[in-house]
């Protein structure tokens, strides 16, 4: 009934400082369908090639002065079992320290500092995610509701949006499954300032798996 988990990983960097992260999860199951979890991690991401050192766009040019970020990440979840489909509800929380954005609503061109860090940012939410089947048909989705703010100012970071999710319809039939994927995002801001609204999306896949053996399938997605 009691699941423990742990790791610790160590980076050795030549640019950054070195440094040790890790996670520790506990699960415990009430009975053959129902499970409670939490977890407690942190993570180090240094800055990628593009964010310290690209030329190609004027107007998003690399930052070799970016820091690497530092975060702490605490989740906790309920999830429900059974032979025809599951459902889950995660509650999380994570706090970011330098956390690099891109942000030029003036579309300042030759500026390296478009490409930042944040002192302070943390993205809290929940998503409940389910899949159930009704015969040969399986419908899967989930849904996040999340506030990813600016501590130091309480705005919203850019690009990311306060409501997003997907849902799927597939039917599967011997050796094939032919579905539908939809995925949509709310709303966002394109900046830090949170002057620049970007509209909110739908994205619409049809995809279609044939399984060949246990080793091999073929997918078509449009």
């Amino acid at each position: 009934k009691h699941n423990f988990q742990t790791n610790l990983r160590k980076d050795f960097n030549s640019a950054y400082e070195d440094a040790m992260t890790g996670n520790i999860g506990y699960a415990y199951s009430i009975n053959s369908k129902w499970t409670i979890a939490s977890s407690y991690g942190t993570a180090f991401v240094s800055p990628s090639f593009n964010y310290l050192y690209a030329l190609a766009d004027p107007y998003a040019l690399g930052n070799p002065d970016l820091k690497p970020e530092k975060s702490k990440n605490v989740e906790a979840s309920i999830r429900y079992r059974d032979d025809s489909g599951s459902i889950s509800l995660t509650m999380f929380q994570n706090k970011i320290n330098d956390f690099i954005i891109y942000s030029n609503p003036t579309y300042i061109s030759g500026s390296r500092t478009t490409t930042q860090n944040l002192n302070k940012v943390e993205i809290k939410g929940l998503t409940i995610s389910g899949d159930q089947f009704f015969g040969h048909f399986q419908v899967k989705g989930s849904i996040t509701v999340q506030s990813p703010k600016n501590e130091d100012t309480n705005k919203y970071l850019p690009r990311r949006a306060t409501a997003l999710g997907n849902i799927n319809l597939n039917y599967y039939i011997g050796y094939w499954n032919i579905g539908i994927e939809e995925t949509f995002s709310d709303k966002r801001f394109d900046d830090k300032e949170n002057t620049v609204k970007l509209s909110g999306y739908a994205l619409t896949n049809i995809v279609a798996d044939y399984k060949m053996n246990d080793k091999l399938k073929l997918n078509l997605r449009l």
